[in-house]
């Protein structure tokens, strides 16, 4: 087990690798295997996840629908799911089989199981080795587990970045702590989104103890990313995330002062309203972001519009369309820059 030394040529290759782009199939197959699984905030449902697997072109998710559809109906219990796999893997001998056997049964026994991750380690399946690490007290082969498992994309790295982030803070290395958490949390895991969310808000040094500067106040960036877990957890199971997001919402409208800038942040938490977070919420929370929400709104609206009153008189000017093209644009992403005040009557100046 050859640890590698946190050297500059380790952190070129990290941020290599947490630069690389992940396609649209691979994404598909990371959540069919939550929803199979039961992880990240799933629900696990054996027989939609199978549904999506055929419709998914990733060869791990067709070999994973062309194991169960030989064997007849999809299987409706996760006890009847776990038993083919142990038979496939069994018959096989493939690293996805022994994988899957080993995290697809709710209540397992850790001795068998961990044996049944390890000899699918051995033969080569990447999604083992973040299993390995979140069942291991020993950091350096966390560490292990965690290097191993991010150097391809698959549905293994998700927890592999996660495992990465939580190591480098224990040891204080902020910049790659925080480059890992970010990484996973794009790779859509709401357990990070809202960690990684959340260090962008006054109580950042709750999360992480160290040098990382505590935000004097909300920045956009926690909002951004508290609205992508939400729109990422199931209904069932994203209460506690919706209610964090309304929270830190009421604790920014409750310090903005009428008549001064609306700020980027508040902006960012209209964008995620909009976005769909509006939609999930419950009833209870829905009259603590009104206000946020009208903010939004009337600030497109208002910024649509002088976009369009410049197009007004450039056409009357006769501007080179180009340069009067370009300039609405500019006016137009300069909605972000909350520099509009809003006014307790509800109107702008």
């Amino acid at each position: 087990m050859e640890i590698p030394a946190l050297d500059e040529n380790f952190r070129t290759t990290l941020t290599e690798l947490a630069s690389m782009s992940i396609d649209e199939q691979t994404r598909l197959w990371s959540r069919i295997t939550d929803i199979f699984v039961g992880t990240n905030e799933k629900t696990q449902n054996i027989p939609l996840a199978l549904v999506m697997a055929e419709q998914c072109s990733h060869p791990d998710a067709q070999w994973l629908f062309t194991v169960f559809k030989k064997r007849g109906p999809f299987p409706r219990t996760v006890d009847e799911a776990t038993r083919i796999l142990y038979e496939e893997a069994q018959i096989t001998n493939d690293a996805r089989a022994w994988t899957f056997a080993a995290v697809t049964p709710r209540n397992w026994d850790a001795s068998e199981n961990i044996a049944c991750l390890r000899r699918g380690a051995d033969l080569g399946c990447t999604y083992a080795y973040p299993w390995l690490g979140t069942y291991t007290n020993d950091g350096q082969k966390r560490f292990w587990f965690a290097w191993k498992s991010v150097q391809t994309i698959n549905v293994g790295s998700v927890a592999g970045w996660y495992l990465f982030g939580l190591h480098f803070n224990n040891v204080k290395e902020i910049s790659l702590a925080r480059l890992c958490l970010k990484r996973a949390a794009e790779l859509d895991d709401v357990c990070t989104q809202t960690s990684y969310g959340l260090l962008f808000g006054p109580n950042s040094k709750q999360l992480i103890e160290s040098n990382i500067p505590c935000c004097a106040e909300y920045q956009p960036e926690c909002f951004l990313w508290l609205g992508r877990a939400v729109l990422n957890a199931e209904n069932d199971r994203n209460y506690d995330i919706t209610k964090r997001f309304v929270t830190c919402c009421n604790n920014v409208i409750k310090n903005y002062v009428f008549g001064t800038p609306l700020g980027p942040t508040i902006f960012q938490i209209g964008e995620s309203l909009q976005n769909g977070v509006r939609t999930l919420l419950q009833p209870e929370f829905l009259d603590d972001v009104t206000l946020a929400a009208s903010m939004h709104k009337s600030c497109c609206s208002q910024t649509m519009r002088a976009a369009m009153t410049w197009c007004f008189i450039a056409n009357r000017l006769k501007v080179v369309h180009d340069i009067r093209r370009k300039i609405a644009k500019l006016i137009w992403e300069s909605r972000r820059e909350g520099l509009y005040q809003f006014t307790a009557n509800g109107e702008f100046k």
